[in-house]
């Protein structure tokens, strides 16, 4: 694979140079596990960052109104795991999305399906599309994605937010997604509230020492509501918050020590403009302070100009990222009001 020139403040990696190398990347490796910081410093042209923890990885911004992050965690045993999320830096959270969308989710699927990959949509609630799963022997990839703004000519485009490369614990004859979609379509008609998913979810956080705590059992008397199971070691939930706002709670390797909870806010308006507040009755700032009181370390990381790309918290073998949303678009000179948009607890 060619080398790339380093992103730097005068001269950034674009993101659909991101996202091709990514994608020529997945294609051409029959595991996660032969992904290593050398592989990524081949890709990008330049060392990746120790993070900690064995991450490694690189963040800066691309265009003037988005930050990207790239993180490679894991290893072999347990299995790789590469993240590729962009980030909207603007106050209002309102950017143009033609930064992101050069290249767009259609351009990427047809690469990654002409490399062997198949191809599923996982549905949420009135069959919106949540987030896109690909597979083949030896690797999944779930893309998250989000409707194009901007010009006329990316209107009806779909733009990819965030890609996660890993090893593939799933049997491989199974359709990616396929249980997942399967799931959906019977939704809860009164599902959980924010706040209450929110806050069951900080009951479990406190009593959670590691991954191997993650389990069916302890996830479901936590939120006090049966999950689903998709597949052994993969359960969740998912359901409609609001007209504009639904959720999905999502546990993969359940049991062991590489498992990862995901929770999900998914603004499903027809322009992913709503306002937040629906998933504010636990703001960022409850949120932050609950996890401090239960002795989680906090660390911020920033991209270009010191925005805020995402918050990590870390005790002892448990390390939980948290991305924030405004409330509503903020008028100049006053703080904004943070609302939790996206937690990870692995």
């Amino acid at each position: 694979m060619a080398s790339a020139t380093a992103p730097t403040a005068h001269s950034p990696l674009a993101a659909d140079q991101l996202l091709r190398r990514v994608v020529e990347l997945a294609a051409s490796v029959s595991s996660p596990n032969e992904i290593d910081r050398e592989t990524l410093a081949s890709m990008l042209g330049s060392p990746a960052e120790d993070l900690g923890d064995g991450r490694v990885g690189y963040s800066d911004r691309v265009g003037s109104d988005w930050t990207f992050a790239l993180e490679l965690s894991g290893n072999v045993r347990t299995g790789k795991r590469l993240d590729l999320d962009f980030f909207d830096s603007t106050p209002s959270r309102s950017a143009s999305t033609d930064a992101i969308c050069a290249m767009d989710f259609e351009q990427a699927s047809s690469e990654l399906v002409q490399s062997g990959f198949s191809n599923a949509t996982v549905h949420g609630e009135h069959g919106r599309p949540v987030s896109e799963a690909f597979a083949k022997p030896g690797i999944d990839i779930s893309v998250d994605t989000i409707g194009a703004s901007g010009t006329q000519e990316s209107k009806g485009k779909r733009c990819i937010r965030g890609m996660t490369i890993k090893a593939s614990t799933a049997p491989t004859a199974q359709r990616p997604g396929a249980a997942v979609a399967a799931a959906s379509d019977n939704l809860p008609t009164t599902p959980l509230g924010a706040g209450q998913l929110l806050l069951r979810l900080l009951e479990l956080i406190q009593t959670t020492t590691s991954g191997s705590d993650l389990t069916l059992e302890r996830v479901s008397a936590a939120l006090r509501e049966p999950a689903r199971t998709f597949a052994p070691g993969h359960f969740g939930y998912g359901g409609a918050l609001t007209s504009e706002w639904s959720y999905g709670l999502e546990v993969k390797q359940a049991g062991t020590p590489d498992a990862r909870l995901d929770l999900n806010f998914i603004d499903t308006g027809p322009q992913q403009k709503a306002q937040a507040t629906a998933i504010c009755q636990v703001d960022f700032n409850q949120f932050a302070t609950a996890l401090h009181a239960a002795g989680f370390a906090r660390e911020t990381v920033r991209g270009e100009h010191g925005r805020t790309i995402y918050h990590r918290f870390e005790r002892a073998q448990l390390s939980i990222k948290v991305d924030t949303v405004p409330e509503h678009a903020a008028a100049n000179g006053q703080a904004v009001h943070d609302c939790v948009r996206l937690v990870s607890v692995q």
